[in-house]
Order: C-alpha cells, then sequence, then structure tokens
C-alpha cells in the first residue's frame, strides 16, 4: 500500500482525508496518460460522490481526456464498461462498505482491473508535487459526455447471463438507498417478476 492508495484505491472521510483537490490531481494524471483518448467515471449515491465525480472530470479534461459520465451504477457496470468500450481507464467513486460519510476513489485500467502498484504510485508522486505534467489548452481541452447508455449496455449483458425468467414471482428488493436503485428494479421486471422496491430513493 502506498501513501494514499490501500488495497482498493483511495478512501477517506470526504473532504478529509479524501478531498476534491486530490480528486482533480487523480483525474488530471489520467487525462494526462490518456490525453485525446476516453475515460469513464461512475459513482454511488453518498452525498458527496457526485462532487467527486466532477473533479475527477475536470481533472481529466485540463489536461486533455474525454470523460464520459456513466452516473449512478455498482462497480461491476463501471468495471464491464471500462472493458468492453472505447476507454482507456476509468474511475469508481465509491466507498463500498464504508461509513456514508466516507467516499473512495477506485481507478480501473482499460481491461477493467484495477491499475497497477507502479501507476498507483506515479499518481501519488503527482499528488505530492514530485511529478509535473502540462495542462491541455484550447481545442486539446476534453470534453464531458453523459453516457447513460453505458448503464444500459451493462444491464443488458448481465440479463443475459441469467437462463431463467421470474414470471409470476413476487419478489421484494431492498435496495439499501445505494448503486442498485439505478437498474435493479427494472432488471427484475424485464425477466418477469412481480418487484415491491424498498428504501429506493437515494
Amino acid at each position: 500500500m502506498g501513501k494514499y492508495f490501500g488495497t482498493d484505491g483511495i478512501r477517506g472521510n470526504a473532504n478529509e482525508k479524501l478531498d476534491v483537490a486530490i480528486a482533480m490531481k487523480v483525474g488530471a494524471y489520467l487525462g494526462h496518460l490518456h490525453k485525446g483518448k476516453n475515460i469513464v467515471v461512475g459513482q454511488d449515491t453518498r452525498l458527496s460522490s457526485t462532487m467527486f465525480a466532477s473533479a475527477i472530470a475536470t481533472g481529466a479534461t485540463s489536461t486533455g481526456a474525454h470523460v464520459y459520465m456513466l452516473g449512478v451504477c455498482a462497480t461491476p457496470a463501471l468495471a464491464y464498461t471500462v472493458s468492453k468500450g472505447d476507454f482507456e481507464g476509468g474511475v469508481m467513486i465509491s466507498a463500498s462498505h464504508n461509513p456514508f460519510n466516507d467516499n473512495g476513489l477506485k481507478v480501473f485500467a482499460s481491461n477493467g482491473m484495477k491499475i497497477p502498484n507502479e501507476l498507483e504510485l506515479e499518481i501519488e508522486s503527482y499528488i505530492d508535487g514530485e511529478i509535473a505534467i502540462d495542462v491541455a489548452t484550447g481545442a486539446e481541452i476534453g470534453q464531458v459526455i453523459e453516457y447513460h447508455e453505458g448503464l444500459e449496455k451493462y444491464l443488458s449483458y448481465a440479463e443475459g447471463l441469467i437462463d431463467a425468467r421470474f414470471d409470476g414471482l413476487n419478489i421484494v428488493l431492498d435496495l439499501a438507498n445505494g448503486s442498485a436503485t439505478s437498474s435493479a428494479e427494472r432488471a427484475f421486471k424485464e425477466l418477469g417478476a412481480n418487484v415491491t422496491v424498498m428504501h429506493g430513493n437515494p
């Protein structure tokens, strides 16, 4: 583990251990690595997640990458989207099971897996000011693109893995106001279930 990266990305109390400046620098370094190319950003439903997603996008576009915003999704949806789309990498804004006031940045390589330790150390060096990178100017500045259809593609893939129908079944989903609120109800209904949702309003 490094100074900022732990076993699963960077985590900490939002705007204390993990702040917007760190998120912008993570985004900026990824944009520097993938200038003129695409990265994708997903997020969970924590109060601070939109803030951090915006910071990643600001940093990455400032150094020349184009950022596709997947919106609220589960981490596997982000990993799938990175690996199957025209993306050089991605960032998932989530702290998984950590308390709600925490958040995290999970950085993915183009294969949908976590980035190698060597790249984590490079990003940490940039965060600490030990590495300088150029910003983009003029037409080289990246763009932010809403990419909700990416979640549609993931759902189609996930539903295709299920060799069964749920016609006539009554199912109660407790979504805990989390990332599955963007997809679970629809996915089960498309498989034929009668769905009742609990805690589906993040």
